[in-house]
This record gives C-alpha cells, sequence and structure tokens, in this order.
C-alpha cells in the first residue's frame, strides 16, 4: 500500500479512503459502474487520498471534464425522457471510447492503494 501523504493528519480515515477507492476501482472494471459515474466519483478520492498530482486520477480528470454536460446517476430523474434518448447516444459513444483507458488506470489505483 501507499504510505500516507506527510499532511495527512487522520490515518485512520486515510486508510478508509483507500478501502473505498479499491472498491470503486473494482466496480469500474467490473463494470458495475459507468466510466462517466465512475471517474465521477474517482475525483471525491483524488482530493481526499491528497492524490491531486497522481497522474492515475487525470484519466477521470478528462472523462469529467469530457462529459459534464451529460446526465449520468440520480440527476437523470430530472430529465425527460425524450432529451435521455438523445443523451444516451452520446453516453454510450464517450463510455466506449474512455472504457479502456479508465479500466487501466482504475486498476493501477487499485494496486497502489491495495
Amino acid at each position: 500500500m501507499i504510505a500516507p501523504p506527510p499532511t495527512v493528519k487522520n490515518e485512520p480515515l486515510w486508510k478508509k479512503h483507500c478501502r473505498k477507492v479499491r472498491a470503486l476501482a473494482q466496480r469500474i472494471i467490473s463494470n458495475e459502474v459507468g466510466v462517466i459515474e465512475g471517474s465521477r466519483q474517482m475525483l471525491k478520492f483524488r482530493v481526499w487520498l491528497q492524490a491531486e498530482k497522481d497522474e492515475d486520477f487525470l484519466t477521470f480528470v478528462g472523462v469529467d471534464s469530457e462529459s459534464h454536460h451529460l446526465p449520468v446517476g440520480n440527476v437523470r430523474t430530472h430529465w425527460q425522457p425524450e432529451a435521455l434518448e438523445k443523451k444516451d447516444e452520446e453516453i454510450a459513444a464517450l463510455e466506449e471510447f474512455y472504457r479502456k483507458n479508465v479500466v487501466e488506470a482504475a486498476a493501477r489505483i487499485k494496486a497502489k492503494y491495495e
């Protein structure tokens, strides 16, 4: 396991975040969570783990940047079905395009925080 950064004040909490980021990485790898939604969730861990300079997290930053306008997760309940149909095509294309890179980054993060 990677050692906590020297700025970490609460090591048990940091280790808890490590467990959670590993679990999220596994859900991304096994396709239980989509590329876009998983990338957005990874951004929280980038901050919580104080890993802003970790290049493996940059993949998720890129996906989030390219997909910020797309409705995934709970926000979909606020969209009209007709609008979602068009966005779903865009979501599918973006997820297919980034899937390989996201899975590879998730695998590296999972191993790093083991």
